[in-house]
């Protein structure tokens, strides 16, 4: 099997649309969450929680090993 050129000195990009979409997941938690019976305090902290979730997720898909 013949193997690809190493890539050593290049940078990884990071996973804009993982933030975007997480993004968008936070608040869509946030609207959802009080129709399911969560009170609105508990929303935001949820909505919150999962919005600093997928912006940790952002700035490590740009680390490197």
């Amino acid at each position: 099997m013949a193997r690809h050129a190493s890539t050593a000195g290049s940078t990884r990009t990071r996973q804009t649309p993982l933030l975007g979409w997480g993004l968008f997941i936070a608040v869509l938690v946030v609207v959802v969450s009080p129709m399911l019976g969560l009170h609105a305090l508990g929303a935001a902290a949820l909505g919150v929680t999962a919005a600093v979730v997928f912006v940790v997720l952002y700035f490590l898909s740009g680390v490197t090993t």
